[in-house]
């Protein structure tokens, strides 16, 4: 891909995507496409009356690769083998007790804390 930098008339410094077409009626560098304004310091040589400056990205570091998909992913989180849980070091989801279970204690009913008051004013209903 292409990318080409060119200064508009009045000083504004645009990154297009496509050769631009100078339009002089409006002072700018067109391509039909959407350019990306970079800062008006940037580049002071490249004046509107000189062509657009063709441009390449280069990364500055390599990427790291991609990492390969695990197989069976799904099977792995219904086993609790979850490669999150894994690169996280996550224990593994230990199984509930039974709600029909009687010998839980911890499954027995408790009862819910009241509900503490308000500590806001209650105001009147409009009538």
């Amino acid at each position: 891909m292409s990318l080409y930098l060119a200064r508009d008339a009045d000083g504004g410094l645009r990154l297009h995507p496509a050769l631009p077409e100078r339009n002089r009626d409006l002072g700018l560098w067109e391509t039909g496409e959407e350019a990306t304004e970079l800062p008006r310091a940037a580049f002071p040589g490249l004046r509107w009356d000189g062509e657009p400056l063709p441009v390449a990205l280069r990364p500055l570091a390599a990427l790291p690769p991609e990492p390969e998909p695990e197989a069976g992913l799904l099977s792995s989180r219904a086993k609790g083998r979850c490669p999150a849980a894994r690169a996280l070091r996550l224990p593994a989801r230990k199984a509930l007790p039974s709600p029909s279970s009687p010998s839980s204690p911890s499954s027995a009913a408790r009862p819910l804390p009241p509900v503490p008051a308000s500590p806001f004013p209650s105001t009147p209903e409009r009538t």
